[in-house]
């Protein structure tokens, strides 16, 4: 696993993991913000495969750029 990954179960209340087939197949799903969509804008349009198959790590690179310089 990749240092630039974030386990889901470290991310703050309100975010949680979505993807869909192909981000879950090439490890690269998003963090997705309670009313809010994905950090990086991705449209959440699909199943959310990543809670189906239970992921453990995010992996896209724009979403977690974007929650690691977000203010607590």
């Amino acid at each position: 696993m990749s240092s630039k990954h974030i386990a889901v179960i470290d991310l703050k209340e309100g975010y949680t993991i979505y993807g869909n087939k192909g981000n879950c197949w090439n490890n690269n799903a998003h963090i997705y913000k309670s009313g809010v969509g994905t950090l990086c804008a991705t449209p959440a349009l699909a199943t959310n495969w990543a809670v189906e198959w239970a992921l453990t790590h995010v992996g896209c690179d724009k979403c977690i750029n974007e929650y690691n310089n977000r203010k607590p």
